[in-house]
């Protein structure tokens, strides 16, 4: 077969020039194109030492192809050449492998550059090269007579592109293709979600050969599908490590190889064109030590923090085989593993590390190691790079500790030793003497057989917030998080993909909770709204949430609702939902720590609750904002007081340590408002800054909510230690998942250890069939109201998305309430205001959540704008009081918003001025009514819902009111106005005007 781009060149010729990116070697000293790093000062680590590294600068090219991509090495003793293979899908270039050299002087590579020999293409079956996309080269090994060599694509499962071994002439021809077990085969449902085989991009990584070349030896970077999950926060990973006989493919042995849990959560997107977090572990290559044992390299990749690159000694003695099995069951005894050599702790960027081989034996007789790092050509700053390793004389037998091979190591291997000719050849010296047995001795003192109990309980901690019953996927702008804290604009939210999402993340894990920071019911669309959000509760049981803290919603119908909400009993007014099934209260427990009843003093839910898992405590302190009665109806809370949320949780976390619980983490709806994207933290402020600020340092973690922004931050607590603070957004869009080892010892977080990242719940896969049974059950219980049509819209009416403009459906809602009101019966009317808080979705001209034609409004979709099942009334205000309550549209107590602009009914028009202070940013003279300036001392009749009546929000002067008359409903004078005035159009924002 002729040989395509091969080319023989000397070693010391000058090429790969063609530089385009040596600024990403920073103050790198150049030369030719290549930089050599000093060797770190780094101490020996279990007998492997970081001699040198060698760099390659993105962008080099050569044979008109560019250099790099690099994910396999095998080096050839006899002529001193390794190969190299790139993982280029035919994409930079056409599928290859290159041959070089890399001479050593000493213990440092000799080279500023490694010597390029030859580039050669990879043919297809077809005997021609590979389309573009149909291959993903990853490893490569030489077969023991150098005339050919076996590699691995991991293809592409999501496509349907099988992975495969394979053996190829040394020019690069097709030879044949080595069988792959059944379980190996990617396996779709009839909605084409994966159920078994080799996950997409996490396949085939690792390919080595038996020393005497008879086993090709492969091992998935992570699990099957149907074996287990990927490898995540906490949970660890069964890849299979498989062996072959090399002549004919045939599987011979199987083994669990656990991959460790990601080392670290990502803290920042990945560039374009991708731009989403990334967060991954597996193995990326596998060398044969001897005939049982192996190194194994561990990648740990998360976007924003970079690669950590992991070597492990590893052995199939003692390991379960599980060969011919379909599906693993979990109980299989894995190859047991120790750490040998770690880059994070030597202070070296290992980078994308991907291919391992043994190099040329070193001047003091060790062996060598070379690695290779995967450049990715040049994607997310990646640079291809040669790392040169030491191995400690004696720490790494070349023939298994098994010496009788009855697959176990004790004293009959060593009695057996002795006699056993080339088999007790550990050290390879040619000969089976004394020197043998010392270093089977230390060889199975070293290496441990049993895995050990690890110091540390990796807790994981699932998180949301802001629930506020959507139990159904939300719509409209809800839909997504918007494109600024999502720039992709993923479609997210509903309770069978939120609990199908925290179903995924639990697999894996010994120690899983998962916690909510409050308003988890009130605010809810319709159809938990109208059963008085049972069927949210019911919905949360399903999900396995283990606590939450109460939030200012949960108090939407007063305290006594609440208790019915935890303990049980059927609604008071409207009676039990379902004959024979009265509501039976939540399993879970509320937590109200900071609200107290006014007589007693005594909390009204429970503080704190303690739960034991795997042998450790962890406390929980639930509460909700100090400034509740500021945002909530106060004839449901006359009974209770909100405390301050610093001084009530350092009290309890002083009660839990007395309790022996050293772990604790604060469940707290009260939050803060990031800039950046949804796993970032870029300049949070709000309450929760001054609040984490004080909070005791024995508070290990907080999980917030409240201003329904996502968020991961890492804040000093008053020692200055960091502390993770998180938020999951709302609606059950985003799942928070924190990592909290607690120390078995002393029983306290290892807080350098704890990580968390924000994971959407995306609108894929299977969704979870006790959510969807929920959702059947209280839709058929609704639909009669639900999808009765009650009016039509021309167009999308929306609502502000930060409260602090004027928007179409606040003004909308306001002149409803107007046109309910103004009968002398009804209460008299003349002005209507609205809150923009109380407005929680949009009337969307497209929606058809009933089957409705388009612009029509169903009672449902109506209801999800103003679900608190509130009622109107009308009340005296004189002029004054009305400018008093325009400018309390603006308040820098910070016990609220800053700003929340009132919907304001039709007629009713002023101005202001935001840049003017507080408390003077009206213009008096400019608030009319028809037309005719307000008088201060005359009395208007104004309506409102008795939330904004009462005071709400800061709106105190409406409290001040008098004569009121009740004017029935808020939603049905909503749909009133639907129905009378259809078809509806957007009401206009020009009845306030901004001045500068």
């Amino acid at each position: 077969m002729p040989m395509r781009h091969r080319r023989r060149t000397r070693r010391r010729r000058a090429l790969l020039g063609s530089l385009t990116a040596a600024g990403l070697l920073g103050g790198l000293t150049l030369a030719n194109g290549f930089a050599a790093e000093p060797a770190p000062d780094s101490a020996e680590q279990y007998g492997i030492r970081l001699l040198d590294t060698l760099t390659v600068p993105a962008g080099t090219s050569e044979f008109g192809m560019p250099f790099g991509g690099l994910s396999g090495i095998d080096y050839d003793r006899d002529s001193g050449e390794y190969v190299a293979l790139s993982d280029d899908r035919s994409e930079n270039g056409e599928a290859r492998f290159y041959t070089l050299r890399l001479p050593l002087n000493g213990t440092a590579f000799a080279h500023d550059k490694p010597d390029l020999d030859a580039l050669t293409v990879l043919d297809d079956t077809t005997g021609e090269p590979f389309a573009a996309k149909a291959v993903d080269p990853e490893a490569v090994r030489w077969t023991p007579d150098g005339n050919s060599l076996l590699w691995t694509s991991e293809g592409a499962s999501s496509s349907g592109q099988p992975a495969f071994v394979r053996e190829a002439t040394a020019s690069g021809g097709y030879v044949r293709e080595l069988p792959l077990p059944k379980a190996y085969a990617p396996v779709r449902s009839a909605s084409g979600a994966l159920t078994a085989g080799v996950r997409n991009n996490q396949a085939l990584e690792g390919l080595t050969l038996a020393p005497d070349g008879s086993k090709a030896v492969t091992i998935t970077e992570n699990a099957l599908v149907q074996d287990g999950p990927a490898a995540g926060l906490t949970a660890k990973s069964p890849s299979r490590l498989l062996v072959m006989d090399r002549e004919t493919g045939a599987a011979e042995a199987e083994h669990v190889y656990e991959v460790d849990p990601i080392s670290d959560a990502p803290t920042a997107p990945l560039p374009a064109p991708v731009g989403t977090y990334s967060a991954d572990r597996g193995v990326s290559e596998i060398l044969a030590i001897n005939e049982t044992d192996y190194l194994t390299v561990e990648r740990s990749f998360a976007s924003g923090v970079g690669f950590s690159i992991r070597l492990y000694w590893t052995s199939t003695i003692g390991a379960t085989d599980v060969n011919g099995k379909e599906k693993t069951s979990g109980s299989e005894k894995p190859m047991p593993k120790k750490l040998l050599y770690d880059f994070t702790t030597s202070g070296t960027d290992a980078d994308n590390v991907e291919g391992i081989t043994w190099g040329p034996k070193l001047p003091d007789g060790s062996r060598s190691l070379v690695l290779v790092a995967d450049d990715n050509f040049g994607f997310n700053g990646s640079v291809t790079k040669f790392h040169l390793l030491s191995v400690r004389p004696g720490l790494l037998a070349t023939r298994t500790p098994d010496v009788n091979g009855d697959g176990a190591v004790n004293a009959r291997d060593l009695k057996a030793l002795p006699a056993s000719g080339s088999a007790g050849d550990l050290d390879g010296n040619g000969r089976t003497d004394s020197k043998d047995v010392k270093l089977w001795t230390s060889y199975t003192h070293d290496f441990p057989t049993e895995p050990r109990t690890s110091s540390t309980v990796d807790v994981q901690l699932l998180s949301f917030n802001d629930f506020h019953g959507n139990l159904e996927p939300p719509t409209g702008r809800d839909a997504n998080l918007g494109s600024k804290l999502d720039p992709k604009s993923t479609t997210v939210g509903g309770a069978e993909y939120l609990a199908a999402r925290l179903g995924r993340l639990r697999e894996g894990t010994d120690a899983s909770l998962t916690v909510a920071a409050g308003d988890i019911i009130g605010a809810s669309p319709f159809l938990s709204g109208l059963f008085h959000d049972e069927p949210t509760v019911e919905s949360m049981e399903k999900l396995h949430l283990d606590v939450t803290s109460v939030g200012n919603h949960e108090f939407d119908e007063g305290t006594d609702e609440l208790l019915r909400m935890q303990n049980g009993g059927c609604h008071p007014k409207d009676g039990c939902y379902i004959k024979d099934e009265p509501y039976d209260g939540a399993e879970f427990p509320w937590l109200a720590a900071n609200v107290t009843d006014r007589t007693t003093g005594e909390p009204l839910l429970a503080p704190t609750w303690i739960k034991k898992v795997d042998g450790v405590k962890l406390g929980f302190i639930g509460m909700t904002l100090e400034g509740t009665p500021e945002v909530t109806g106060q004839s449901g809370i006359k009974s209770v007081r909100f405390l301050d949320e610093v001084e009530t949780a350092n009290a309890a976390a002083g009660k839990l340590r007395e309790q022996g619980v050293e772990a604790i983490v604060v469940l707290l709806h009260e939050g803060g408002i990031q800039a950046g994207s949804y796993g970032q933290c870029d300049g949070i402020s709000g309450p929760i800054v001054d609040i984490a600020k004080r909070l005791a340092p024995a508070i290990d973690a907080v999980v917030t909510g409240h201003t329904h922004q996502p968020y991961i931050c890492s804040l000093p607590d008053p020692d200055g230690e960091p502390r993770m603070v998180t938020s999951a957004s709302s609606f059950g869009r985003v799942v928070t998942e924190t990592r909290l080892p607690v120390d078995r010892r002393t029983g306290d977080v290892v807080r350098d250890q704890v990580a968390a990242m924000n994971h959407l719940v995306t609108r894929t896969g299977a969704k979870d069939a006790e959510q969807t049974a929920v959702i059947d059950k209280w839709k058929e219980l609704s639909a009669p109201l639900a999808n009765r049509i009650v009016g039509e819209v021309t167009a999308d009416i929306t609502r502000s998305e930060t409260r602090d403009a004027e928007s179409d459906l606040a003004n909308l809602v306001a002149d409803a309430q107007l046109a309910a009101t103004a009968a002398p019966e009804k209460g008299g009317a003349q002005i209507a205001l609205m809150n923009p808080g109380g407005v929680r979705a949009d009337l969307v001209y497209a929606s058809s959540t009933g089957g409705e034609a388009p612009g029509e409004i169903t009672y449902a979709e109506a209801f999800a704008v103003q679900p608190f099942a509130g009622t109107l009334v009308t009340v005296d205000l004189t002029g004054a009081q009305i400018e008093k309550i325009l400018e309390e549209q603006f308040n820098d107590s910070g016990t609220r918003a800053p700003t929340l602009i009132l919907g304001v009914s039709r007629g009713l028009t002023y101005s202001y001025s935001g840049s003017a202070p507080v408390g003077d940013r009206i213009d008096p003279e400019s608030i009319k009514l028809n037309g005719e300036t307000l008088k201060p001392d005359a009395t208007y009749r104004v309506a409102a819902n008795t939330f904004l009546a009462a005071g709400g929000d800061g709106f105190t002067t409406f409290a001040k009111g008098t004569n009121p008359v009740g004017g029935g409903d808020d939603i049905a004078a909503l749909t009133d106005y639907l129905t009378a005035q259809s078809p509806v159009a957007p009401p206009g924002t020009d009845r306030l005007t901004e001045l500068p």
